[in-house]
Order: C-alpha cells, then sequence, then structure tokens
C-alpha cells in the first residue's frame, strides 16, 4: 500500500496553536468516549477502540473560531506531486468535504484495524516533548508495515484501508497530564 508523509506540516506557531487548543479542550473535559464519536465496531457491536475523542466541527460552528481548523486548511494548499501514487490519491484535490476528529490515547488507549468513511484520511501526530509514552503506531496489517507516531508529522492514506493503533503505553506519573499521543484524523469527502 501506497501512503504519503508529510514531515513538518505545521510550523512551529501553529503547532504551539494547535497544542494550546488541544490542552483547553482536554482540561475542559470535551473530549468523549469512544461510544460518541463515531467509532468503528466489531460485529457484535463492541467498540473497535478505547480512548478519548471530539469532532472539532462540533465543537466551534464557524471555523474561524478555531485556530486547528484554520491551520488545517493547508492539507488542501499543500504542494506535493501526487503522480507516483495510485489514482485514489489524486481525489484529494477534488474533495470538498472533510470533518475533522482529534483523538487523544493514553495508557493502554488503542484501536482496533477498522476503515473510515472517508475517500482519503490524513492523520497528524502531536505530543508534548520530550515524548512521555512508546507505542501509539500506525499499523496496516493488510500490508504488513507500521508507521511511528512521529510529533507534527501527517500521514495520507486511502481510507478504505484497513489501519488501527498500537496500545500507548505510559508512565502512571505521566497520566492525565496531557502527556498522550494526539491525532488529528481530517476525513475528506467528495460530495
Amino acid at each position: 500500500m501506497q501512503h504519503l508523509e508529510i514531515k513538518n506540516m505545521y510550523s512551529d506557531n501553529e503547532v504551539d496553536d494547535i497544542m494550546f487548543e488541544f490542552e483547553f479542550l482536554r482540561r475542559s473535559n470535551i473530549f468523549e468516549d469512544p461510544e460518541h464519536t463515531a467509532s468503528a465496531t466489531y460485529k457484535d457491536g463492541a467498540l473497535k477502540k478505547k480512548n478519548k475523542a471530539v469532532f472539532l466541527d462540533e465543537v466551534y460552528h464557524k471555523r474561524e473560531s478555531s485556530l486547528t481548523l484554520k491551520h488545517n486548511r493547508k492539507l488542501f494548499s499543500v504542494d506535493v506531486d501526487f503522480s507516483h501514487l495510485g489514482p485514489v490519491f489524486k481525489t484529494i484535490r477534488l474533495c470538498n468535504s472533510d470533518s475533522t476528529l482529534i483523538n487523544y490515547y493514553e495508557d493502554s488507549d488503542h484501536y482496533a484495524p477498522h476503515t473510515d468513511s472517508s475517500v482519503i484520511t490524513a492523520l497528524t501526530y502531536f505530543y508534548k516533548q520530550p515524548k512521555r509514552f512508546s507505542g501509539g503506531e500506525l499499523v496496516f496489517p493488510e500490508y504488513h508495515y507500521s508507521l511511528a507516531p512521529i510529533h507534527n508529522i501527517t500521514y495520507i492514506f486511502p481510507g478504505m484501508v484497513e489501519h488501527g493503533v498500537t496500545p500507548v503505553s505510559m508512565d502512571e506519573e505521566f497520566r492525565g497530564l496531557g502527556y498522550g499521543r494526539y491525532c488529528m484524523a481530517q476525513l475528506l469527502n467528495v460530495y
């Protein structure tokens, strides 16, 4: 499977804005349990993930009220050559609808392999420095490889490709303090 990787997607100032907003939302208890964030399920209805998340589009009725939602428009103007990738990646230029889900993973949080209801999925990782957790890799079981959750990196791939998140592990002293792994998921579609 092919994926696109963009290192240092956001400037230092943009990262500061985004992290400030994430931390504000986390401390304000805006993040919700998986059953409230359109989580994938097994056939028996059990949830495939354990973490907290929030759809920013539901928190902010005006995109310009959120620094994160203003900055993540960058994805639509990034100057990247898609010609070497498959035809699905070329649809990113046609996408005219998106939603932004912020996921937060702490100790033992994970997401079993699933697919997204998007044409293209773009995942960007953020965490406080220095990194205080391990795990949280993005895995593609069908293709037998994984990608590390590097701070300020964006991975772009077709939403219909099965992917998951390995369990996050962290020392107890850092739990509940925002030292986990944030993932900004942009789910892009064509309507």
